[in-house]
């Protein structure tokens, strides 16, 4: 099996049809990954500084989906649920149905109205059962 680099993670991650299943499949034995946000297609210029670590454990179902946003609201921070928006792509990627969550960032719901409002950093560690 060909290794998963950083940068072919980020390729995948980036198309916009990236078939999911492939990406769980090449992750299989490397579950974490680190990168920085600011390599990340569209958010070059984004404030989003830092890295993030991303766990590979698996999909989501409703009840985890619900409960990590309940714990995210507690937070004032927001989980975006479609794939169609580039710049919300590592925030899905980064908390959705895994197991074990050690997010460096989070975006925080500011005000929707200005475009920058992706910006404000929250830290969580939270674990789905």
């Amino acid at each position: 099996m060909e290794k998963l680099t950083t940068k072919k993670f980020l390729r995948l991650m980036n198309d916009y049809n990236a078939n999911m299943l492939a990406v769980e499949r090449a992750t299989k034995k490397q579950k974490k990954f680190s990168y920085s946000v600011k390599d990340i297609k569209g958010l070059r210029e984004s404030p989003y500084a830092g890295k993030m670590d991303l766990y590979m454990e698996k999909y989501p179902t409703m009840q985890q989906i619900k409960k990590i946003n309940q714990e995210l609201n507690k937070n004032n921070a927001f989980l975006k649920e479609e794939l169609k928006n580039p710049d919300v792509k590592i925030h899905i990627a980064s908390i959705l149905g895994y197991e074990q969550i050690d997010l460096k960032l989070i975006n925080t719901k500011l005000d929707r109205s200005d475009k920058n409002y992706f910006i404000k950093e929250k830290q969580f560690h939270i674990v789905v059962k």
